[in-house]
């Protein structure tokens, strides 16, 4: 006997968190393209921590999140490429949850402020490595997303 487990708001949940992905992303790029003061508010004073580093962050998450929510066959896969594309979805989403931590240790600061001199850390050269990070976390699942398209335009 098997038991069948009926969840019938199960798409409405996943529409819901798709929703928040987007809206955080259009947020947050909102604010960077503004230069809102809003992203220098100091969510801690010691150590510094600003609102934008904070909300940049949430918005590198909520992109590969937003491709595992948006495409179907990233949570059912039915063939070898849809289990790819799930791995790396997934591993993009991992890349996104360790875009902070990263960050924090090529800037050695919370508020990811490069431009010192001697050691690697905090040196303008780990600037380069962390602009080098940031592109292929944002763009990583950006690519994904749009070899997905791609595939279903072509498969029919």
């Amino acid at each position: 006997m098997t038991v069948c487990l009926y969840v019938p708001f199960s798409i409405s949940i996943m529409r819901f968190g798709l929703f928040i992905c987007i809206l955080i992303v259009f947020i947050t790029f909102s604010l960077l393209i503004m230069g809102s003061e809003a992203l220098t508010w100091a969510l801690m004073k010691d150590p510094y921590i600003p609102l934008g580093n904070v909300l940049t962050w949430l918005a590198v998450i909520s992109i590969p999140v937003g491709v595992y929510l948006g495409v179907r066959r990233t949570r059912q896969p039915q063939s070898k490429f849809d289990r790819i594309f799930k791995v790396l979805v997934i591993a993009a989403i991992i890349l996104g949850v360790l875009w902070y931590p990263v960050s924090w240790y090529l800037a050695d600061n919370f508020s990811g402020s490069f431009g010192g001199s001697g050691e690697f850390r905090g040196s303008a050269r780990a600037g380069e490595y962390y602009w080098f990070y940031i592109y292929l976390v944002i763009g990583f699942p950006l690519i994904l997303w749009i070899a997905h398209l791609l595939m279903r335009l072509f498969k029919k």
